[in-house]
């Protein structure tokens, strides 16, 4: 059945003029893909019907306020990637175990025809095909450049498709695939290579079953694909993959709940406020207020001065000039309050905020933008950075007249750090990033409470400067776990503003831990009958 789901698919957009269809469908589309099922002896009536009655429920639906529409977020580059990237990692790795052979090179891929093709040729290896090979279309025939700085790196303009160049063709007429693919499946291939090896190295399997590119809604922890095994006893084993395009971060934690699991006695939930976070809590509990004021007055002035500027230049960006004209944009004064004012606004799509941080996201070293940029970030870190350290010094006073000091358990926040699945409590997951060049087995919840005793977190100094010397606007320390006195891990810890924006708290995505080699040693001892996970970096 799964092979006649993709042979079907892979008919249909071989007959339509673009090589591929996305929702909502038109009458063409349909009639094509009628046409195709009749040819397979399959009834069409159903399905064109469930289709079509599908399509227009998407194009009457009515946008939930202050959320992103559905298009909206399947269009985003950053969502496209990701989900381009774990999608091409599970049909990549369906290749190598279908082919078999100990070295398998990445097959010649020109347009999405013969993507389709090479996922047809593997369907049976991989988990709900027909779901996974239309994801994977839909990514590649609507995710456009937003930026045009980002799309001049890769000599495109902005609105052009990342993926899909129809100006270039092959020698059948049909549109080419951009480098940008080509670097992203590469890098799949390549991790997916990689982690074949290790799993072999770890598990010695029996045979492999399939690969799992796991989607949206699909409760399982960390995982962002999964390779089923056959174990030589016979069992199944769900292989956990946490797979980073690149270096990789190694995840988006909330900073509210990292230090109410570190620190006792904090709670940042402020009585009476629709928003609440480091920022708030800092704000009402601690005397920041006019350090807070004066940092988000510098944002709103300066973005204001360069659109004063652009303007009587004559030169404003046209995105820019469009939100200006925008209806709900209301300029906002220089001295402008955090509490009393900004929070006012709200902070959803459509808001002022949010009107203010898609200004700040135009400006840029070619438009005059990039020098205001810079002095809102120095102003920030100057502003709210020591009002952080005394954050963190006051939680870390452990003295008898202190509230705070660290937790006595550090399991749940080491479990937390090394994102550990607390509904799986005996569950591992392998890490892969850079090409799978860097693959590590991360313990499970029950490794870590075994071997809590005997760790130690050690939390690093302030980084103020970045090593060009510039500023640093999000707050960052490193956090180095010790097992037996020796040096597990360095995980960095970034408090960020993303990207300088004013319409949410400080949150955290940090960059990729460095583990040293007694890291998979260590966790595996202290678990009976248990070999470690493989071998760290």
């Amino acid at each position: 059945m799964q092979r006649n789901v993709t042979d079907i698919l892979r008919e249909w957009f071989y007959r339509l003029p673009n090589g591929y269809a996305i929702q909502p469908y038109n009458k063409m589309e349909l009639q094509v893909l009628s046409k195709v099922l009749v040819e397979n002896n399959i009834d069409p009536k159903p399905i064109i019907e469930t289709l079509d009655q599908l399509d227009q429920g998407f194009l009457d639906a009515k946008p939930v306020e202050e959320a992103p529409e559905p298009e909206q977020v399947e269009t985003s580059p950053a969502v496209a990637t990701t989900n381009l990237h774990e999608t091409f990692y599970a049909i990549a790795f369906a290749y190598i175990i279908e082919i078999g052979a100990e070295s398998v090179a990445s097959p010649d891929i020109s347009t999405v025809g013969q993507f389709i093709d090479i996922a047809d040729v593997v369907s049976e290896k991989i988990h709900d095909p027909g779901k996974t090979i239309q994801n994977a279309i839909n990514h590649l025939s609507s995710a456009v450049y937003t930026k045009a700085a980002a799309a001049k790196k890769a000599g495109r303009k902005k609105d052009d498709n990342i993926y899909i160049n129809p100006d270039k063709k092959d020698k059948d007429g049909n549109p080419t695939l951009t480098q940008t693919f080509y670097k992203q499946w590469e890098d799949a291939f390549s991790s997916a290579s990689n982690t074949k090896t290790a799993i072999d190295r770890i598990y010695d399997p029996k045979n492999y079953k399939s690969a799992q590119r796991v989607a949206s809604g699909v409760d399982l922890g960390v995982a962002d694909d999964v390779v089923t095994i056959t174990l030589k006893d016979g069992e199944e084993e769900n292989v956990w993959i946490s797979l980073k395009y690149g270096k990789g971060q190694f995840g988006s934690l909330s900073v509210k709940s990292m230090l109410e699991m570190f620190y006792k006695g904090i709670n940042l939930d402020v009585d009476e406020s629709n928003y609440n976070g480091v920022l708030n809590y800092m704000y009402k509990k601690m005397g920041a207020s006019s350090s807070i004021d004066k940092a988000l007055q510098s944002y709103v002035s300066k973005i204001n001065k360069w659109i004063d500027e652009r303007t009587a230049a004559g030169d404003i960006p046209p995105s820019v000039q469009k939100i200006l004209n925008n209806p709900i944009w209301t300029r906002q004064s220089d001295g402008v309050s955090w509490d009393k004012d900004w929070n006012k606004l709200g902070r959803g799509s459509g808001t002022i905020p949010y009107l203010y941080r898609k200004i700040y996201s135009e400006m840029n070293s070619g438009n005059g933008g990039h020098i205001y940029k810079t002095e809102i970030v120095a102003d920030r870190a100057k502003n709210i950075h020591p009002h952080l350290t005394r954050l963190f010094n006051k939680l870390e006073d452990s003295s008898k007249k202190s509230k705070h000091g660290r937790a006595e358990d550090p399991t749940s926040f080491i479990a937390y750090l090394l994102r550990a699945d607390d509904k799986n409590p005996n569950k591992t997951y392998l890490y892969v990033a850079k090409g799978g060049n860097k693959i590590q087995s991360l313990p499970s919840i029950d490794m870590i409470r075994s071997a809590a005793a005997n760790m130690e977190v050690i939390l690093g100094d302030v980084q103020t400067q970045s090593p060009k010397g510039n500023d640093l606007g999000d707050y960052q320390r490193d956090i180095t776990l010790k097992g037996d006195g020796k040096d597990l891990a360095t995980i960095p810890i970034f408090l960020r503003f993303t990207d300088g924006q004013w319409t949410s708290d400080y949150g955290q995505k940090g960059k990729a831990p460095t583990f040293t080699d007694d890291f998979e040693l260590f966790f595996g001892a202290y678990m009976p009958n248990q070999t470690p996970k493989g071998e760290a970096e």
